[in-house]
Parts: structure tokens; sequence; C-alpha cells
């Protein structure tokens, strides 16, 4: 890379922006280039206080954080079994595989939306598990869009803990991450806010439908704005853009694009009736 476009892309992955200076993308720039960002996604994805933390004595403590370890676990077992299925589906090389896989799933994941290829002709289950990892973004405290992980643990272990309730109606199991209880109000408003979440995905891509945009086209635009991914599926997948929307689509995408930035509640609270009242 030149320094311009150095700087462009540096400021692109540390924000999960995904802005590239080249239509292709970082596919434009060397394997090398590829790789580095690839590694600052990751940190980017990560919870910038654990960031901070890990450059004192107490850095071993970032590695006892369960929503990073699980940020970090789902990386690579996602990443290999992607590289593998392109090694003998596409017959593409280990290195090349590999390379692929790894960006793919951390630009998805972490919300940034760089690519290096067009994700979208691979077999359609493995694209499909990239755009489910666009819904759960990063880390708290980071600069990923989507729902988080810390949000998503909550709601796995929430529903792993109803089962036991149904069998035992008397036990007391409290839903904890990384070690502490959190309080039931806490988790009915984090389940809450992924069912939220969730609606206005589809109310989204509902009314996408209505304005002529085809099916891939409307669900991968609505989950794109609103998770702040930019690239999804259709005709905003790799190397398309949202040209072709009419207008009052592109109005739609805004909206989402600002909701997708702004905490859900807050918003859904700004706009009630009894706040203003109060």
């Amino acid at each position: 890379m030149d320094f311009y476009d150095a700087i462009c892309h540096s400021m692109s992955t540390i924000s999960s922006g995904g802005f590239s200076t080249r239509t292709e993308s970082l596919g434009a720039f060397s394997n090398y280039s590829q790789v580095v960002v690839t590694i600052f996604m990751v940190l980017s994805g990560c919870n910038f206080s654990l960031l901070l933390l890990s450059l004192s004595w107490r850095s071993f403590a970032i590695f006892k954080n369960q929503e990073f370890k699980t940020f970090l676990l789902y990386i690579l077992f996602i990443s290999l079994g992607i590289g593998i299925v392109l090694v003998f589906a596409r017959h593409l090389s280990f290195g090349t595989a590999f390379r692929q896989s790894f960006f793919g799933v951390i630009s998805a994941f972490t919300t940034t939306g760089f690519f290096i290829g067009d994700y979208t002709a691979w077999p359609s289950f493995l694209w499909v598990m990239l755009f489910l990892l666009m819904f759960i973004g990063g880390c708290s405290g980071s600069t990923s869009g989507g729902v988080k992980i810390f949000r998503h643990l909550i709601f796995v272990n929430n529903s792993v803990l109803e089962l036991k309730r149904i069998i035992h109606p008397n036990a007391v199991l409290p839903v904890k991450v990384n070690g502490k209880s959190i309080s039931t109000s806490g988790v009915y408003k984090n389940v809450s806010f992924i069912f939220i979440y969730f609606l206005v995905f589809l109310a989204g891509a509902i009314v996408l439908l209505f304005t002529g945009t085809d099916f891939s086209t409307a669900i991968g635009a609505s989950v794109a704005t609103l998770s702040n991914v930019g690239t999804g599926v259709g005709l905003v997948g790799p190397g398309g853009s949202y040209v072709a929307f009419p207008l009052g689509a592109k109005w739609i995408l805004m909206l989402l694009m600002i909701l997708g930035r702004v905490e859900l509640f807050s918003l859904i609270t700004l706009l009630s009736r009894s706040f203003w009242r109060n």
C-alpha cells in the first residue's frame, strides 16, 4: 500500500467501517496487507477496556474473559470449518482457502465489511454462516456493530437454563457470565433487545420488499445497514452498491443505519409519549 491507502484502511479497520479506496476492497492488495488488516480487525472486535488491561501486569485477565474467549473460539472453529470446505469444494490451495475463510469470517463477525473475494460464490451454507455472524457482532466495548457477544452469551445461557428449570422448577439457576450472576431484569432486558433487533431487521427487509427489491438483496441490505456491516448479499454483496435502490428504500436504509448505531431502547424511549410527559 502507499501512504494514502495505508492511512485510509487503518482508520477504516479500527473503526470497523469497511470503507476502501478500491472497488475490490482488500482484494486489490497483497496477501501481507490482508493478513495485517485481519489481525487488526480482531483487535477492533475486542473490548477496548480489556485491551487496555492487557497492557498492564494483569494481562492474563483478558484470557479469563468469557466473551473474549467465545469471540476467539467462534473465529477459530468457523474459519477452520469454512477453510476445509473451500479446499475440497472449491479446490483452492490450503493457503488461499484459509486466508479467505479467516478474512471473511473476521470481517463479517466484527461487522467491518472488507472482502477479498466474492463469498456469495461459495457453497450457500458457507455464506449463510457469514450472514448469521453479522447479527452477532464483536465484543461489547468494541467498535463493532451487531447484537454483541455479551448479549448472545446471556441469551444462550438463559435458554439452556430454561430447559433445566422445566425439569427442576424449584431450582435456583441464575444466568452467569464471567462467573457473575446477571439479575433477572438484566436477562429480560438483553433478551428483549435481541428480540427487538430481529423484529427491526425483519421489518426493514419487508419494507424493502415492498419497494421492489428482490428477496436476497432485501435481507442482505437490512442486516448490512442495521448491523453497520456495509456489504451483505444480493446487490449489496462484495463489489455491489446501494445505487440501484429507489429513493424510498434509501430512506429506510438510512434509518436502519441510525438504529444500528443508536441503542434501540434509548431511541424507543425517546420516541415514546410517556417520556416527554415526564
